[in-house]
């Protein structure tokens, strides 16, 4: 759309302006021409804002001409799921990362300090790249050709709350990634070599705790909604979020080395630099299609020039900032004589220690993550790496981590006065060593799985217990108060790894558990009886429900279940699952595969056919023989067509195409009513199945459901294949002759098929099938697992991220002490 455009188009202009203007009266100190420059910075932001109200607006009133509202949109969709759709794609994402990015931009132009018109040009060739990137990949473009009457839609298993919630949040700490970056190359381009540190610390701690949220309601948003029993995969795109986050953790330790004695400070420039190149990395990995074949988050492919266009971004923010810190690394003054070494076992090594095994992680992440690009230097496909890669890897600077995050905040700056830090130290270390005890104990009578889990755990909880130590007494004042950022950040971090490794050591789980109706069954010591649906399967709030017998006690599990209009077919979607809290953790039940594994279990002694009938036409099958008397639509879909308005019907909630069958089987006559029902306002459409009379017994029973007319795309499709079937029939010879005909006969289910599309698309011709099954009300598979202390992870997730925004808070206020 050309307003859309027009208003990236004008944010573009007016970013390269305010980049200017910034040099300019960085060059000069004029404060008029940094005033102007401001002005400019927040009319591209107001620009870029109005963007995104834009395609707000073009998604809410349904445009779709516009292709990404017809891509990611459709007029089922609820209008709580059409803002998800903002991001739900490619160039919306992308359109919702440029509005977070002007919006620090902002910031940093207003709020961002002395320097920050000498750092505001490198953080506007950022603004700059990223809006000629969405103007290439543009969300605004209308594709040539007739506009659809309906959208594709948001895939059914993305209309949940935690899409709305989550990617706002994972993308502001994927923008905020820059300010880091932007002060350290401030800082090599300036010579200013310590002063950097002072603005990128708060910036860091920001970037930590909001990148850090977002990867928190990520694993919770993958364990409570979609079913698959977990919060972590270690799966690439996870990776690529992780990445930066860890290099982040890592900066931060040492610009608080660097702030307070003045080392470090070739190795921040290095650190500062990393966490927006990792996260452009991360983007081209999962915006490119390199990982499609290797993670089910991966976004489809931009296309060849998204490719390069992203590749340029990555080389760009990795190697020429790299190359500048190799030009000034012989610049970059060492740690002054005169400030006084620090003892071994002092605060400072600690940090330092921690800053490099948590960058050490990192890098096994990164390694794992590239899996599928490294693998393919001698492997066509390439591979990606195992969980257990990330396990082995990862296990030995977990512990080490932990204790560092125990010890090291004991330890005093410069002399360390470490046999005061063991005396503080020792309750902390005795109450873990005895719960840790209980932990083996408790491991041991339920069968001790995972033995190096106990170390972990005991780690875990010292690390806890220390930091707990040096909270309490810090609670009893503001300034105090505003102190306990790190300690709560460690003692959030301590907790998560505890509850891992307890999931790990006593969590249970069991797959393909067959429940028939009405008929208890015991899995893990659980009594489960499955009673039925508690609505329509094609009602999209359908669950199945379970009663769970626990010794005395009893709940009901009610994993949903339905079928969802999708591309033109019934799409099965089973989530979320039940999850029931219990004080030790969560009994976890899911739906095992979708229908397809216990609805169409076909019977070796009953055949199951497709086939077409026209009005008043009889076919025979076996002892079947199905004759189609007629159909009809529903009264209110007559109505509306009686008034010859495409637009009413369009606005149709459901309408419903029913055929009178009558089935004769085995002599005796029933008739049947089987119906279609089409949802114009969705663009979808799906059968309504119903039972026949058949053998029963364990030939299970017979269903019979009238397929859909086919979408205009499978028209196509089909009519290409009866063709392609036609061209090489005559390769073979000429039309008429026993050649022709023989080679035609090859493919005649794609020529037969292809030929009648139109009668079957006017529904001249009807469509069924039939099949054998149990009813979907009479069994179902489920999976069963437990998950002790996974509470622990939800609050240490939490913890780390107060821990982080307490922190942020303490150093914008110790900065604004330094102001007045």
């Amino acid at each position: 759309m050309p307003l859309g455009y027009t208003l990236l188009g004008f944010a573009l202009a007016a970013t390269v302006i305010a980049n200017v203007l910034f040099v300019l009266c960085g060059k000069a100190e004029r404060t008029g021409l940094c005033d102007w420059a401001k002005r400019f910075v927040a009319l591209a932001t107001a620009s870029v804002v109005g963007a995104c109200t834009y395609l707000a607006y073009l998604i809410a009133t349904h445009q779709f001409q516009v292709h990404y509202v017809a891509e990611y949109t459709s007029r089922r969709t609820k209008t709580w799921y059409l803002m998800a759709a903002f991001w739900g794609g490619q160039e919306g994402s992308m359109l919702l990362w440029a509005f977070w990015t002007a919006m620090l931009g902002l910031w940093l132009a207003y709020k961002g300090g002395k320097n920050s018109a000498k750092a505001w040009p490198i953080f506007g060739i950022a603004q700059v790249y990223l809006l000629s990137l969405i103007l290439v990949k543009c969300p605004f473009a209308v594709p040539p050709g007739a506009v659809p009457a309906d959208g594709r839609g948001l895939n059914p298993s993305l209309e949940n709350y935690w899409m709305v919630i989550h990617p706002p949040i994972l993308f502001l700490g994927f923008a905020s990634t820059i300010l880091p970056s932007v002060w350290a190359i401030y800082g090599m381009l300036h010579r200013d070599w310590d002063g950097w540190v002072k603005s990128a610390l708060p910036c860091t701690l920001f970037s930590f705790a909001t990148l850090g949220f977002g990867l928190s309601l990520g694993g919770y948003w993958a364990y409570e909604t979609l079913g698959w029993g977990g919060f972590w995969a270690w799966d690439p795109v996870e990776n690529t979020s992780l990445f930066p986050w860890l290099l982040l953790t890592s900066l931060l330790h040492g610009l608080v080395l660097q702030n307070k004695n003045g080392s470090w400070r070739k190795a921040n420039f290095f650190l500062g630099i990393l966490p927006f190149a990792a996260m452009f990395y991360g983007t081209f990995l999962t915006r490119t299609g390199v990982l499609s074949d290797f993670s089910v988050h991966s976004f489809s492919s931009l296309g060849n020039d998204g490719f390069w266009l992203i590749l340029v971004g990555v080389l760009m923010w990795t190697f020429i900032p790299l190359g500048l810190l190799l030009l000034r690394n012989w610049d970059i003054p060492k740690r002054s004589e005169k400030q006084e070494s620090a003892a071994f076992l002092s605060r400072e090594t600690g940090f330092a220690a921690a800053g490099i095994i948590i960058g050490l992680i990192g890098f096994f992440v990164a390694l794992g993550m590239s899996g599928p690009l490294i693998t393919k230097l001698w492997s066509a496909k390439g591979q990606a790496a195992e969980p257990e890669f990330y396990n082995k890897a990862l296990y030995a600077p977990a512990i080490g981590m932990l204790l560092l995050m125990a010890a090291a905040p004991f330890l005093t700056w410069k002399n360390g006065d470490a046999p005061s830090a063991y005396k503080k130290l020792f309750p902390a270390y005795i109450t873990a060593i005895v719960l840790a005890m209980g932990f083996t104990g408790v491991g041991m009578y339920l069968g001790l799985r995972h033995p190096a889990m106990v170390l972990l755990f005991a780690a875990s909880l010292f690390c806890v217990i220390a930091n707990a130590i040096l909270i309490a007494p810090r609670l009893k004042s503001k300034g105090g108060r505003l102190s306990i950022g790190g300690h709560v950040a460690h003692a959030g971090i301590g907790l998560l790894l505890a509850g891992l490794a307890g999931l790990v050591m006593f969590s249970k789980h069991k797959e393909g558990i067959l429940l028939i109706k009405n008929q208890p069954t015991e899995a893990l010591g659980y009594k489960l009886t499955y009673e039925g649906y508690t609505m329509d399967p094609f009602a999209r709030d359908n669950a199945i429900r379970i009663k769970v017998v626990d010794g005395n006690s009893q709940w009901n599990a009610e994993p949903h279940y339905s079928y969802v209009p999708w591309e033109g077919k019934d799409s099965p979607q089973s989530n979320p699952p039940a999850i029931h809290h219990k004080f030790w953790g969560d009994v976890y039940l899911a739906l095992s595969g979708e229908a397809q594994e216990f609805v169409d279990q076909q019977d070796a002694t009953s055949s199951n056919w497709l086939f077409s009938l026209k009005r008043g036409e009889t076919k025979t099958f076996g002892d079947y023989t199905f004759t189609l008397m007629g159909y009809d639509l529903d009264e209110k879909a007559k109505a509306v067509l009686a008034k010859h308005s495409e637009a009413d019907f369009n606005k149709l909630s459901a309408v419903r195409m029913v055929a009178n069958v009558i089935v004769t089987y085995q002599g005796k006559q029933t008739p049947i009513k089987v119906a279609v029902r089409h949802e114009p306002s969705a663009g979808g459409a799906y059968s309504e199945v119903v039972e026949i009379p058949g053998p029963g017994g364990k030939h299970g029973k017979v269903i019979l459901r009238m397929l859909p007319a086919p979408t205009e795309k499978d028209i196509k499709e089909k009519q290409s294949a009866s063709e392609a079937a036609v061209a090489r029939a005559k390769e073979a010879g000429a039309p008429g002759t026993p050649a022709f005909q023989q080679a035609l006969m090859k493919d005649f289910s794609a020529y037969n098929e292809g030929r009648r599309m139109q009668e079957f698309a006017t529904y001249e011709t009807l469509r069924f099938e039939t099949f054998n099954a149990p009813d979907p009300g009479d069994a179902v598979f489920v999976e069963l697992s437990t998950k002790p202390l996974i509470g622990f992870i939800w609050v240490g997730t939490l913890l780390y991220t107060l821990g982080g925004f307490i922190a942020y808070r303490r150093r914008i206020t110790e900065i604004a002490g330094i102001k007045e």
